[in-house]
């Protein structure tokens, strides 16, 4: 694999051709690949940031960034499975969590179990009992928003 380069853009800016591409792969991974019988086109892209990793002009990784009153959802992360172990997934949560920098809002997830330790490594903190989404065990994680008093400080 060769340089992924990252775009993030608002949904609602994105072609046509590049959100047919976005839910292709998601489709891949979520429904088709982890076996899960959800509706991807929840209705809650329209209004989101999205993280765009591209190879190529390949859409290879993606997130999603939701604003909400309780704090801002990173999800439907995604790296098509030939492009795994190049640290994409890696590279797509660092830009989803940069594009966010400076908001004090905390940052949420529903992560996959398995991937606890994944995310922590981002700063995420497991919260509350693992649950069940879409069949597969998964868990509250957060992390603080970003304290813009801090920042000024020298």
């Amino acid at each position: 694999m060769t340089e992924l380069s990252i775009l993030i853009e608002d949904f609602d800016r994105l072609e046509v051709g590049v959100v047919d591409e976005l839910f292709a792969l998601r489709r891949r991974v979520f429904v088709e690949e982890q076996d899960c019988d959800y509706e991807d086109r929840d209705g809650r892209d329209p209004g989101s940031r999205q993280v765009l990793g591209q190879v190529a002009g390949r859409l290879v990784a993606c997130a999603r960034i939701l604003a909400e009153r309780d704090g801002l959802w990173i999800g439907r992360i995604a790296v098509a499975p030939e492009a795994r172990g190049a640290g994409f997934g890696r590279a797509i949560v660092a830009a989803a969590l940069a594009a966010v920098a400076g908001d004090p809002r905390p940052r949420l997830m529903h992560a996959q179990a398995q991937l606890e330790d994944f995310y922590a490594a981002f700063g995420f903190r497991r919260e509350g009992r693992p649950f069940l989404e879409d069949g597969i065990p998964h868990l509250l994680m957060r992390r603080p928003g970003d304290d813009a008093a801090a920042q000024r400080r020298p």
